[in-house]
């Protein structure tokens, strides 16, 4: 079985202030992801949370460091750190071109930003990057988080 790289990164948030424009706006990101993704064999989950994204991404690997690369200079957000890169012969989300998740009950969103904060924090301290990008994806994964279906 060829290997996929597997790429998980967090992000502050551009987007607007307005609960109906900012929910807008993530239905645009996730309509074009899930059309695009499907195209380049990439599959993944994009987790909103308290002005912050945390995306993880599994492919092919030229196909997954091209969207990375266009992530990067995306404007609707800002503060893009790499958080875990690896090659992986399993996918974590096989079947989601582009799953979504936002934590809604305050306990999620309490672990969220716990989990957000420490990838940004392990980032500017120079400190364990790939624990925080593993705990996205274990938070990702957890199921506890209402999944929402635009």
């Amino acid at each position: 079985m060829a290997s996929n790289l597997q790429l998980v990164y967090a992000s502050r948030r551009n987007l607007p202030t307005d609960p109906a424009a900012e929910a807008d706006e993530v239905r645009d990101i996730l309509t074009v992801s899930r059309k695009e993704n499907a195209k380049l064999d990439i599959t993944g989950a994009l987790l909103s949370s308290a002005h912050c994204f945390a995306q993880a991404l599994e492919g092919p690997v030229e196909a997954v460091e091209q969207l990375f690369h266009r992530i990067r200079v995306d404007p609707r957000h800002h503060h893009v750190v790499l958080l875990l890169t690896r090659a992986a012969s399993e996918r974590m989300f096989p079947d989601w071109s582009m799953g979504f998740t936002t934590p809604t009950e305050v306990d999620e969103i309490e672990r969220a930003a716990k989990v957000l904060e420490q990838a940004f924090l392990s980032s500017a301290e120079k400190g364990d990057i790939e624990a925080a990008g593993t705990a996205i994806c274990e938070l990702i994964q957890s199921g506890t988080f209402k999944v929402q279906i635009w």
